[in-house]
């Protein structure tokens, strides 16, 4: 087989398994990755608050339940927490970061305590909205880009006109 010919023979092989792994009937859905209001993973406490349906009163910790005093904990963005928000199972923000290079430090068994800021909803017609808080971080003093710990939680919040 020449060179050539197995160029092409890669290609169309490739293009194969691309074409393959597209499903346009596709059952997934949108949405928060966890529908649970705690996570726990490994010596961290995820946890959203939505105890009276108001946007105003949402917020989110992080706890660190680990035998250390105290842990640094390195993330993106000015918070280790942040909210993701969804309706009718669209996301209507991205709320990515990858510059892990700001610190909080966690204090054993003391909630870090993040509030939603509701003026973000202002915009969108009232309805049913998924609000999902996440924390992404990694522990140690070397890790500007990389993510050792992903969690998630997240509550049903009803707007209405």
């Amino acid at each position: 087989m020449k060179l050539g010919s197995f160029k092409k023979l890669l290609f169309i092989s490739m293009l194969i398994f691309g074409l393959s792994e597209c499903d346009s009937g596709s059952s997934e859905v949108a949405g928060p990755k966890i529908n649970e209001s705690v996570n726990q993973k490994e010596n961290f406490r995820l946890e959203i608050f939505n105890t009276e349906n108001d946007a105003e009163n949402i917020n989110a910790s992080i706890t660190y339940t680990g035998e250390k005093n105290e842990i640094d904990v390195y993330h993106g963005g000015s918070h280790v927490i942040y909210f993701k928000y969804y309706k009718d199972g669209e996301i209507l923000t991205t709320g990515t970061r990858s510059d892990m290079r700001s610190k909080a430090t966690l204090i054993r068994n003391e909630p870090l305590v993040i509030d939603f800021d509701e003026s973000e909803l202002a915009e969108f017609e009232p309805g049913e909205f998924e609000i999902e808080a996440v924390a992404d971080f990694g522990v140690g003093a070397d890790i500007t880009n990389e993510v050792e710990y992903e969690m998630s939680v997240s509550t049903t919040l009803s707007l209405l006109d």
